[in-house]
């Protein structure tokens, strides 16, 4: 198991749950129960380093995108099948 105090091995997901923890519990978490306290301000500086995560109507546009540029492809695909009689 990951251990909870190494931020640069943690997911996103889970720093992202820490983060929203230590919101909850001003500005620090907790987690191991009597551990000691990880503070905000690491959490964030760990995120910074991050790639960005879409929120869910980012990442609806960029499924319509790619969608979208899937379907052109198919259709130039099949256009050009036509073209040469397959």
């Amino acid at each position: 198991m990951t251990d909870p105090y190494d931020l640069k091995s943690l997911p996103t997901k889970v720093l992202l749950q820490y983060l929203q923890a230590a919101r909850e519990k001003r500005g620090r978490y907790y987690p191991v129960p009597g551990g000691h306290a990880i503070s905000n301000d690491d959490i964030k500086a760990e995120l910074k380093k991050r790639e960005h995560v879409p929120n869910k109507q980012e990442a609806r546009v960029v499924r319509r995108e790619r969608a979208y540029r899937d379907q052109a492809r198919r259709n130039r695909r099949k256009s050009q099948k036509k073209r040469r009689g397959w």
